[in-house]
C-alpha cells in the first residue's frame, strides 16, 4: 500500500532515525523490515517494498546516505568531515575562531546548499558558485555581488519549457544580527528570483528573545528576504528556515546581466547546455 504524500517527510525521518549515527552500515532487508513495523505502530501506515525504496533512494539523492555492500546491499549515514582535523580543546577553539570568519564559511556553506538545500527545493539541475571577492573583476559593485549564487534550470514537461531560477546567499558570521545583513540580500533581489540571507548562530542562544535578531526577521520580512540560520555549515539538520520569502519575478534582462556579470565562464557554459 502506497502511502499518503503528506506524511513523506515523516517516514523519511523515520528511515533516516533507523540507519546507524555512527556511520556504521545496516542492510536493506534489515532496515526495511525496522522501517514497516515502525511505521505500522507509530503512524498505522502500511508499507511495502516499493515504499522502501522510494523512501530510501529520496535519502540517497539528497546526499544523507551511502549505498554499502553486503548481502541485500546496505547503507550507511554520510558522515561529514570536521573542517579541521585536530584533537583536544585546541581543535574546538580552531574551528570556533575558523567558522566565526564570514570567509570561512563560504566553502562549507557551498558544499552543504549544492549537497542538501538543492535536493530539498527540487532542484537537479543548476550551478552553484562562490561569488564573492571576485578581485577586480567587473560584478557591478560590492553590495550586487552575492557570497553564494545558484542558479537553476527547472523543467516542465507538461508547459513544455525550461525556465531560469537565481537564488542568492549573503552569509554572516557568528550571531550577526545586524540589519545591514537584510539591506544587503535585498540589493540582489533585482535581478534573483529568492534572496537568502544565511547567519550562523550558537547552539546555547534562545534567538526568539533576541531583540537584534527579532529586528533583523522584521526587515526581512519586509524587504522579502528568505532568512536562514545555521549552526554547523557542513550540517543540514542545524539550518533552519526563519522566514520564507515568496519567489521575486526580475525581469529577463537583469537575470541575463546578472548572470553574465557574476558567475564563471564554465557556469555560464554549464547553463547554455542546461538550456538547450
Amino acid at each position: 500500500m502506497a502511502y499518503p504524500e503528506s506524511q513523506q517527510s515523516a517516514l523519511q525521518t523515520l528511515l533516516w532515525d533507523l540507519i546507524p549515527g555512527d556511520g556504521k552500515s545496516i542492510g536493506n532487508g534489515n532496515l526495511r523490515r525496522q522501517l514497516i513495523e515502525q511505521a505500522k505502530s507509530r503512524f498505522h501506515v502500511v508499507l511495502d517494498l516499493d515504499d522502501y525504496w522510494k523512501l530510501r533512494d529520496s535519502l540517497l539523492r539528497a546526499g544523507k546516505i551511502k549505498k554499502g555492500q553486503g548481502k541485500g546491499g546496505s547503507v550507511s549515514r554520510v558522515i561529514a568531515e570536521p573542517i579541521r582535523a585536530t584533537s583536544g580543546e585546541a581543535a574546538s577553539n580552531e574551528i570556533e575562531e575558523e567558522t566565526a570568519e564570514e570567509e570561512g564559511l563560504y566553502e562549507p556553506l557551498l558544499r552543504t546548499i549544492r549537497t542538501f538545500y538543492a535536493p530539498d527545493y527540487e532542484i537537479t539541475d543548476f550551478v552553484c558558485e562562490k561569488t564573492a571577492r571576485q578581485g577586480r573583476r567587473r560584478t557591478g559593485g560590492t553590495w550586487t555581488r552575492p557570497d553564494i549564487t545558484l542558479v537553476a534550470v527547472r523543467n516542465y514537461d507538461f508547459a513544455a519549457s525550461k525556465s531560469l531560477e537565481v537564488i542568492t546567499f549573503e552569509v554572516k558570521p557568528l550571531d550577526s544580527f545586524g540589519i545591514e545583513g537584510a539591506f544587503e540580500a535585498a540589493s540582489h533581489s533585482r535581478s534573483a528570483h529568492r534572496s537568502c540571507l544565511l547567519v550562523q548562530t550558537s547552539q546555547e542562544t534562545d534567538y526568539s528573545v533576541h531583540a537584534a535578531f527579532e529586528r533583523l526577521t522584521s526587515e526581512c520580512r519586509r524587504f522579502g528576504i528568505t532568512l536562514i540560520t545555521f549552526f554547523d555549515p557542513t550540517d543540514y539538520d542545524t539550518f533552519e528556515v526563519v522566514n520564507e520569502a515568496e519567489l521575486a519575478t526580475p525581469a529577463p534582462a537583469d537575470i541575463d546581466k546578472f548572470i553574465r556579470e557574476q558567475l564563471s565562464d564554465t557556469g555560464k557554459d554549464h547553463i547554455r547546455r542546461l538550456l538547450r
